[in-house]
């Protein structure tokens, strides 16, 4: 599906939902906040018609911003992603022609982000790791968690590991980047 400027990408699913068309509404009665005024827009709406109380249920979907028609296309021909895992406690996807890493883990554990090295969190988190550049920028979502420790370990049994501090009050949940402490392509960082 192509809109406005964004592509949305399904690369195993025909299940999507789809509605363009006017809603009105009155934010006081929905929020209680402003004029007592029905606002009527255009409102795009997609979805995965899940049903009621769906369970051990699966997606993926890709979210492309600033792309046109046509490059859409090319991109849904030939992507440059990667699922590594979509399961309840990992999801985590590569981006082969960066470098990146996408990691959310839903509870404390282990990935293998390659043959020769993983990561260990001991809590749940989201982790971007761009390999080359030796960074790893991690954040809190739930904003709840105060510090998580990281550690990566190599098929050498080496391990390297770092205490993260998450920001707090108006900053919770921002990312936090650790840069050039860990060797995550499973190299001598010398």
């Amino acid at each position: 599906v192509w809109h406005d400027s964004v592509a949305y990408l399904f690369p195993k699913s025909d299940q999507v939902q789809l509605q363009a068309d006017e809603r009105q509404g009155n934010l006081q009665k929905i929020f209680g906040l402003g004029a007592d005024t029905v606002y009527r827009s255009e409102v795009f709406s997609l979805w995965f018609e899940h049903g009621k109380q769906p369970k051990n249920d699966s997606y993926e979907y890709v979210v492309v911003p600033g792309c046109s028609a046509e490059d859409m296309t090319a991109y849904a021909e030939n992507p440059p992603w990667v699922v590594l895992s979509n399961t309840s406690e990992v999801q985590a996807v590569s981006h082969q022609a960066l470098g990146i890493v996408g990691i959310a883990f839903h509870r404390r554990g282990s990935f293998a982000l390659n043959e020769e090295v993983s990561i260990d969190v001991n809590r749940p988190c989201l982790l971007l790791i761009d390999q080359s550049a030796k960074t790893i920028t991690v954040s809190d979502p739930t904003t709840k968690a105060k510090k998580l420790k990281i550690e990566v370990k190599h098929r050498s049994g080496e391990k390297e590991s770092e205490l993260v501090e998450f920001p707090r009050a108006e900053l919770a949940g921002s990312s936090v980047a650790v840069e050039g402490k860990f060797d995550l392509l499973g190299k001598s960082t010398n």
